[in-house]
């Protein structure tokens, strides 16, 4: 297998990239899977001949004699006799542990070359020291993934790093941005001068003072240092990088024995530990945060349905009332109009009989205003029932076939007194039409092409009233037989064109007083325009005159 495609998690990668000791990896069958460059070094094979074999076939012939031990007494092993390239015995300490959060049982291991029998007892119990340390970190954390006993973890890698060094200080930091989050030290006093030494802060020891441009270099330039000048100490700095980036520093300060790569080689399972434990704690707290977020995410999002179901009531109650409220207007206004309509048709009917009877002229020109006055008061109510009609959606419209031509003659007819009254000419221009025959409500669209020329009539004091009709084009609605009423009136001014389809609202409050009226005709007009389907625009001049546009999409019948 190669070990590019091996689906390692990130701390295995990290152990493989960045050990500096001789190191393996191993499947569940003891096969070797990685073989790094410092193991190349120390037994003289490269990768590319291990790789696949079994660790069997790099153990000495000695090491082989004792074919009985099984595979778990082979994994607690602390000593192995390998086999170099050229054959020759090689003594080793070893640490073999195995990798948690793997999707597959693997195994590293660690090794360092001895060279007699009394350093390999010292070196079996120091090795002990770091199986006993790794196996408990392990429990406490790696596998329970708790980041709330953190600080006793440090502490304990701190002191196991100062035991199997023989060192008499051992400081482990754990850095974020640059910045200390976890300090452990031996002796533990440091603790609180080692944070002073990074806030720039007032240092008492005066060995940390020696410490501080050690640790400064290491942070700028994260690379192993041998520190062989302090005073009657020796020292070391290393890095603890995760993907090239500097996550955490350890030094080592030791009164008797100078600092050499062989250490670090065989202290850096615990440095992994240390690596692989400040990633974890990142993540796990990252994870944790996450989760809070979330609650509280859906804590907020809760309180928020809750927030709108309690709206969604009360806006449910008030179109309830609203309705209710329009309900009755609609049956006030329908009840009203009928009480109110009645004895007014009597109060016009008998004017009209009285104007027909011999009066003097002021006699009559009483009855004329009073009949006047009757018909206007009529107008407002039905234009108050129609407004009230359509607010409430009560307008039922017609789809039936109607003869345009005949249509317009009766509009024509309906308002021609009003305009020869006043002297005015009104006509017809007809454009090119598919038929005369369209399907629609020509009932409503004779209410609207009537108050239009109504309207018409009543702000044009000299002139024509021409009403055209074409068959056209519209962007949005296609294909549409425009109304388009002319006159040559007194104009609307331009900034009062937005008001003139507003209820109860005209262009100029001088005009209620000069023509009457309650500007409620336009209104009805367009919203009934929009009910069938249409819209209706103005365009106007002030002096010269006002076009109202209707466009409806009119179905034809046939040409006649």
């Amino acid at each position: 297998m190669n070990k590019k495609n091996l689906p390692l998690s990130p701390q295995a990668h990290s152990i493989l990239t960045h050990s500096l000791a001789p190191t393996l990896l191993l499947n569940h069958q003891l096969d070797i899977l990685s073989f790094n460059a410092a193991a190349e070094k120390s037994l003289g094979y490269q990768e590319r001949e291990v790789l696949g074999r079994p660790l069997f076939d790099l153990l000495h012939e000695a090491e082989k004699l004792n074919r009985n031990i099984t595979r778990e007494e082979f994994l607690q092993k602390s000593m192995i006799l390998f086999k170099e390239k050229n054959h020759n015995r090689a003594p080793a300490q070893v640490v073999i542990h195995a990798l948690p959060g793997e999707e597959e049982e693997l195994y590293i291991a660690h090794f360092r070359r001895v060279r007699s029998v009394s350093e390999a007892d010292q070196k079996l119990h120091d090795t002990n020291i770091l199986l006993d340390t790794i196996t408990r970190i392990e429990s406490q954390f790696i596998l329970s993934k708790d980041p709330s006993n953190l600080s006793e973890i440090f502490s304990d890698l701190s002191e196991a790093l100062r035991t199997v060094t023989s060192s008499c200080y051992s400081i482990l930091i754990q850095l974020t941005d640059k910045k200390p989050e976890q300090i452990a030290t031996t002796p533990s006093d440091w603790k609180q001068e080692v944070k002073a030494l990074f806030q720039k802060g007032e240092v008492s020891d005066p060995l940390l003072k020696q410490l501080s441009p050690y640790i400064e270099k290491v942070i700028q330039e994260p690379h192993p240092l041998f520190l062989d000048d302090l005073d009657s100490l020796y020292g070391m700095a290393v890095p603890l990088l995760q993907n090239d980036e500097l996550i955490g520093i350890s030094l080592l300060l030791s009164e008797t024995t100078p600092f050499e790569e062989e250490t670090l080689h065989f202290i850096f399972p615990i440095l992994q530990v240390a690596i692989i434990i400040i990633e974890g704690s990142a993540l796990e707290e990252e994870r944790r945060r996450s989760r809070r977020l979330l609650r509280a995410h859906d804590e907020k999002l809760t309180e928020l349905v809750k927030t709108l179901a309690e709206r969604n009531r009360e806006l449910k109650s008030a179109r309830d009332e609203a309705l209710e409220a329009s309900r009755a207007k609609s049956h006030f206004l329908a009840n009203m109009s009928h009480e109110i309509r009645t004895p007014l048709n009597g109060i016009m009917g008998m004017t009209e009989l009285l104007m027909n009877t011999p009066l003097d002229d002021q006699q009559q020109n009483y009855a004329t205003k009073v009949y006047q006055s009757a018909e206007h008061l009529l107008t407002v109510i039905n234009d108050i029932l129609d407004l009230s009609k359509v607010e409430a959606g009560k307008v039922e419209l017609e789809t039936i076939p109607f003869n345009i031509k005949t249509l317009a003659n009766d509009t024509l007819t309906t308002v021609e007194t009003k305009a020869l009254n006043k002297s005015l000419k009104i006509n017809v221009e007809w454009g090119e039409l598919p038929s005369n025959t369209f399907i629609g409500d020509p009932t409503r669209l004779k209410q609207v092409l009537i108050n239009l020329m109504a309207n018409a009539i009543k702000f044009t004091e000299e002139g024509t009233i021409t009403l055209k009709i074409e068959f056209t084009e519209n962007k949005e609605l296609g294909k549409i037989v425009r109304f388009s009423v002319v006159d040559t009136g007194i104009g609307i001014k331009k900034e009062k064109l937005e008001d003139v389809f507003k209820a109860f609202d005209q262009a100029d409050t001088s005009t209620t007083r000069k023509f009457g009226g309650t500007g409620l005709g336009l209104t009805i007009s367009k919203q009934l325009v929009e009910l069938m389907g249409g819209e209706m625009n103005v365009k106007s001049e002030e002096g010269v005159g006002t076009t109202f546009n209707v466009d409806l999409p009119l179905k034809t019948v046939r040409k006649s």
